[in-house]
């Protein structure tokens, strides 16, 4: 009965022309308890529930604004609306479904006060109205994924105004980023449903609404060290329950140590918590004038290193442009100190001016002066970075000017936004000091001693050095420690290793990592056991001095004396030019000089650089991709921290030695593409295949490239380490491979043990059919194993007799010696010599 009469009564009303009323939502003295999962799509909305929106491009909440004609904006976290009522709830809206049309995505949208979303037209504020049939209806769809418009983005909509199902005359929610007042505006009439302005996109989280009656409504007092810092009113907590930390809002400059009711149940009439905080400052407070801790203040930073600098008593504070690199301490006048806290202000001193002088606000200008007005100093957060932990805008009590710089003059003034030009960043007065040596010194994270841009010393000669850097970083504010480091690192008499084109080099990503290690431009993916070969596109491995896929020739184009060619030591072949498009399949290996890319080194840094931008002959720069097992090197136009590479000369590659439970010994065999002159960790053989012996000769004067090695260490080595240099070594009957090479199986012998492992180490057959990169191998041997033979020496000019005195014998480090040993190995006359 009672559905029939309200039919009759909606006849009735639409025959007579009479426009139905919205009411308001019943929603006072409620809040809202929770927030859920955004709506995925629209069939998921339910006329039944409370809604809030969120702009994803001005990163905003619209709500009903005062007078209830229009929309406004709230910036702030999503779950700050938990526990929340009165104004905030002007932040809901209800969805009713307009059931004149066919398509079941068409709502009217209605705000607390029961007024309805007018469907805006271009670049009009959107208003509210009293009736839908004025206001029009919104079409609620989903975006699509991508420009072909064929799948859509679950969870993110566009809500296109409308008064009926064919109009195209109205347009898409939008945000305006110019009015605070009105920043809800229609945009973008004309496109296809589905798409529009990034900030035409909003997400639409459900809300739950209670009875204010199931919870208490306290003050929240923040205290330091037992004193009030901020009270924050009419925060809803539930009764008979412990209080959540979601419930306890987290301020700027402060940690929350502990609160009240944190594990026991609030009572019904609680009216206040008190929260204990500590506070976590962007910058280092000193305790008092007489031991302050320096630091530099640099501002606008999106403009440059820009920092504060004293110009003078009561006058206004300069600022100048100053790297954050620097070889020794910053002169006093870019130094402040900071004393106070929190509750009370903060003094702001400056080395140069003295301690018994303030920062304080003078007319417009922020100057130093002694006199002790206007000079305590409050922080408030900055707008313009997402982390706002590192840096602050400073006001005085009382007062929304902020210190500011003022460009055009290069001077502090005051502003009233919190921006960029507002926000000011803090550097320990050591830290500019640490950032230039750290590298050079070798206590970079990637970058080792020995390559372009460090120090051309030993860890032994830097250790004055690298004592003054280590206790810098351990106290970096220490103004004795900093300045000790500048001075131990800008007078080190040392020179920096240059770059120096035909040598070879392992190139080092400055940004990329894999598995915690940075990368190296070689080929192959970083399983190293499954490497490619051939013109597979080039890729990177991980950062290892045991792989010689990883050292490049940097041949100097002759033809452009200031370009060099990347030839990859092992493949002997060179890298290709740059492909245009992450759709390429990347940089090849090309054969012939006149296919490969040229490329051009240039310094990040014009001073001290140890990053090089790589430049292609088309222009753009050598980039790494990242992607799973296939990081490849493309073109790149942007400046991105994997487009820079560290350069480190290949002067040694390291070797694993295996030892045989029956030998005393570790042996293994290595051959190389380049010559090498010695090693450590073990001794480098030569051989010569001399029947069922391999006859090893000691390499006292190195070896040349491509001739076989044979590496033995003492009992329980693990590596030998290999030097390249020249060498002029050479071996007999022996082969190798600076690849993986394919065999038939049994068809070579190879290095290694018996099958049984009851005899000693020598050159067995091979039962495999794959033998890795620079290793040695025999084939066509007169037997299945061949023994190894050692005793004799290579690199020796003659064999003498002890009585033997023609000319005058050194032993091997140069010093002339009067008397010499049988067996003894000395130089005479520039040849080494055997004595028997």
């Amino acid at each position: 009965m009672k559905r029939i009469t309200s039919l009759f009564i909606l006849l009735m009303v639409s025959l007579l022309g009479v426009t139905v009323m919205a009411q308001s939502l019943d929603i006072q003295g409620k809040f809202i308890k929770s927030v859920g999962s955004p709506v995925l799509t629209p069939g998921n909305i339910n006329e039944s529930k409370y809604y809030i929106l969120y702009n994803t491009g001005r990163n905003w909440f619209p709500y009903e604004n005062e007078d209830t004609t229009g929309l406004k904006a709230i910036s702030q976290n999503l779950n700050d609306f938990v526990n929340t009522k009165d104004d905030k709830l002007k932040v809901i809206i209800r969805f009713e479904q307009n059931r004149t049309t066919d398509d079941t995505r068409h709502y009217y949208l209605k705000t607390v006060s029961g007024k309805y979303l007018k469907a805006p037209t271009h670049n009009s504020a959107v208003t509210l109205v009293d009736s839908k049939e004025e206001a029009g209806f919104f079409l609620i769809s989903r975006t699509y994924t991508s420009t072909a418009h064929t799948a859509f983005n679950d969870g993110y909509f566009f809500l296109r105004g409308k008064t009926s199902e064919d109009d195209k005359t109205h347009a898409n929610l939008n945000g305006n980023p110019t009015n605070h007042a009105t920043p809800v505006v229609g945009w973008a009439t004309d496109t296809i449903v589905g798409t529009g302005s990034n900030n035409s996109i909003y997400r639409i989280y459900p809300v739950t609404i209670e009875e204010t009656s199931t919870v208490a409504t306290v003050t929240l007092k923040y205290k330091l060290n037992g004193k009030i810092y901020q009270e924050i009113p009419d925060v809803l907590v539930e009764k008979g329950k412990p209080v959540p930390s979601s419930a306890i809002t987290q301020l700027p400059y402060i940690r929350i140590d502990s609160y009240d009711y944190q594990n026991e149940n609030v009572p019904d009439d609680l009216s206040e918590i008190n929260i204990t905080c500590s506070p976590v400052l962007p910058f280092q407070v000193s305790e008092n004038t007489d031991n302050l801790k320096w630091q530099s203040v640099e501002i606008h930073r999106n403009q440059g290193p820009i920092k504060w600098k004293y110009a003078g008593d009561d006058e206004a504070i300069s600022t100048v442009s100053l790297a954050n690199l620097s070889n020794k301490v910053y002169e006093d006048a870019y130094l402040w100190a900071f004393t106070g806290n929190l509750i009370d202000g903060f003094k702001i001193h400056n080395k140069a001016a003295g301690a018994d002088k303030w920062v304080r606000l003078s007319g417009d200008y922020i100057q130093i002066s002694a006199t002790d007005d206007n000079n305590l100093w409050f922080l408030k957060q900055t707008r313009s970075y997402d982390d706002k932990t590192d840096n602050c805008c400073f006001h005085l009590k009382n007062d929304n000017r902020l210190i500011n710089r003022f460009a055009p003059e290069n001077k502090l003034k005051t502003w009233t936004d919190n921006d960029q030009g507002s926000t000011c960043h803090f550097m320990s007065v050591a830290e500019p000091v640490l950032n230039r040596a750290k590298k050079q010194i070798g206590r970079g994270e990637v970058l080792p001693l020995g390559a372009v841009g460090t120090f051309n010393a030993t860890a032994d000669q830097l250790k004055p050095i690298t004592d003054a850097y280590d206790a810098a970083l351990a106290d970096p504010y220490d103004f004795e420690k900093a300045n000790l480091l500048g001075k131990l690192y800008s007078e080190a008499p040392y020179e920096l290793i240059k770059f120096v084109p035909n040598a070879y080099y392992r190139i080092v990503n400055a940004s990329r990592k894999i598995n915690g290690k940075n990368c190296m431009l070689g080929f192959g993916v970083y399983n190293e056991e499954t490497m490619p070969l051939g013109n597979e596109p080039m890729s990177i491995v991980p950062h290892t001095v045991g792989n010689v896929n990883l050292i490049w020739y940097l041949e100097q184009d002759v033809n452009n004396e200031d370009r060099v060619h990347f030839k990859n030591a092992n493949m002997g072949k060179y890298m290709s030019m740059l492909p245009q498009s992450n759709e390429d399949p990347g940089a090849k290996f090309v054969e012939t000089i006149s296919s490969a890319g040229s490329f051009l080194l240039t310094p990040k840094e014009a001073e001290n650089s140890y990053t090089f931008k790589i430049t292609g002959t088309l222009g753009g720069v050598m980039h790494q991709t990242a992607g799973g097992n296939s990081w490849r090197i493309f073109n790149y136009d942007f400046d991105d921290p994997a487009s820079y590479w560290y350069l480190i000369p290949a002067h040694y590659v390291e070797v694993p030695l295996l030892s045989n439970g029956n030998d005393d010994a570790s042996y293994a065999t290595a051959y190389f593409p380049f010559d090498v002159a010695s090693c450590e960790g073990a001794t480098m053989y030569t051989g010569k295949v001399n029947g069922e012996n391999v006859d090893l000769y000691e390499a006292t004067e190195g070896v040349a490239a491509n001739n076989a090695i044979i590496l033995k260490g003492e009992k329980g080595a693990q590596k030998a380490t290999i030097f390249l240099g020249e060498g002029t070594g050479t071996s007999e009957g022996l082969s190798g491979t600076n690849v993986i090479k394919n065999v038939a199986a049994n068809s070579v012998l190879t290095l290694g043990r018996s099958t049984d492992n009851s005899k000693g180490t020598a050159f067995y057959t091979f039962t495999g059919t794959s033998i890795n990169a620079n290793k040695a191998y025999i084939e066509n041997a007169v037997s299945q194993a061949l023994k190894l033979n050692f005793g004799e020496t290579t690199g020796i000019g003659s064999i003498v007799t002890d009585n033997d005195s023609e000319g005058e014998i050194y032993d091997l480090s140069g010093r002339r010696i009067e008397s010499v040993s049988k067996g003894g190995l000395y130089i005479r006359n520039g040849k080494k010599i055997i004595v028997k």
